[in-house]
């Protein structure tokens, strides 16, 4: 070891050891975390109630571990989404003051922007400070002031709280009905329908796994009129143990392809290569042609 490195080891030691001495003197106590905004665990929680000024309120339920949308509409909530809002519950609380004799329009608390109901709990959320990026929300008699990470999820679509995952995980699939194509379970293996002039039994099972795994960009609120212009093909996918099939409606295919869900009044917004993989046979074996998508009855 050169006489540098020998020096230097021997400077870090003397750090380490005046270091020490400075944490364990005596009367030391080291900072106290602030306290945070409720006793709540985020896996405590069992329903959410977000309430928004001009905005539908959304509704949601813990169901058998699985966080479900029960309104504007009923449909698998997008867990990521949820569990970054439950976080709001361990958010520190930089400072705290009770109401009485406060003057609640000051803090935006006398008409709050978003309402968050938390099983029972009631936290009212108002403006921010000028400085710093906090905002004061209400919780009983007791007005905190806490860093400015949740609210953004309180305001934008109920969509955002909607899962991107186009079918439900896990997806037991038993047929996919598109235009012009239909596969079939049959005994164990997928059935084309009509059977295309060139095909394998890989082709067909990558187009049913990556409708079992398509998962959105976005998840956008649909109107039928967007739809009367656009593409008016409609595609079935049928769940083992579904009474009725999944009916999705073709809205576009360029820029991006937007799948809709009529009856929740929602699209889903995917890359526009997706529609190859959803929508057609790729992937011929070796020495044949690839099975040209087929045409629309």
């Amino acid at each position: 070891m050169s006489k540098r490195n020998a020096l230097n080891l021997g400077l870090l030691a003397v750090v380490a050891v005046l270091g020490l001495i400075v944490w364990l003197q005596p009367g030391h106590k080291p900072p106290v975390a602030p306290p945070t905004l409720t006793a709540l665990k985020p896996g405590d929680v069992h329903a959410i109630r977000i309430e928004r000024q001009q905005r539908k309120t959304i509704e949601l339920a813990k169901v058998d571990d699985q966080w479900r949308m029960k309104a504007p509409i009923d449909a698998r909530a997008n867990d990521w989404r949820v569990q970054s809002l439950l976080r709001v519950t361990q958010n520190h609380s930089l400072g705290a003051n009770p109401v009485k004799g406060l003057d609640l329009a000051q803090y935006g608390l006398d008409k709050p922007a978003a309402r968050l109901f938390l099983d029972k709990l009631e936290i009212d959320f108002g403006s921010t400070t000028p400085l710093g990026n906090r905002r004061y929300v209400r919780i009983g008699n007791t007005i905190h002031l806490i860093d400015d990470v949740a609210y953004y999820h309180l305001l934008g679509s109920y969509t955002g709280f909607v899962s991107y995952r186009l079918l439900p995980d896990p997806a037991k699939i038993e047929r996919v009905a598109l235009p012009g194509l239909t596969l079939v379970m049959r005994n164990g293996d997928w059935r084309p329908q009509p059977r295309p002039v060139h095909y394998s039994a890989d082709a067909l099972t990558r187009l049913v796994d990556a409708w079992r795994y398509a998962s959105a960009l976005s998840v956008e609120p649909y109107t039928p009129a967007k739809g009367k212009s656009a593409d008016t093909g409609e595609i079935r996918i049928q769940l083992a143990q579904h009474p009725k099939p999944l009916v999705f409606r073709i809205v576009a295919r360029k820029p991006d392809l937007i799948l809709a869900r009529p009856d929740l009044g929602i699209e889903y917004h995917l890359p526009k290569d997706q529609a190859k993989a959803l929508l057609t046979l790729t992937g011929a074996p070796d020495g044949e042609k690839e099975a040209p998508a087929p045409s629309k009855p």
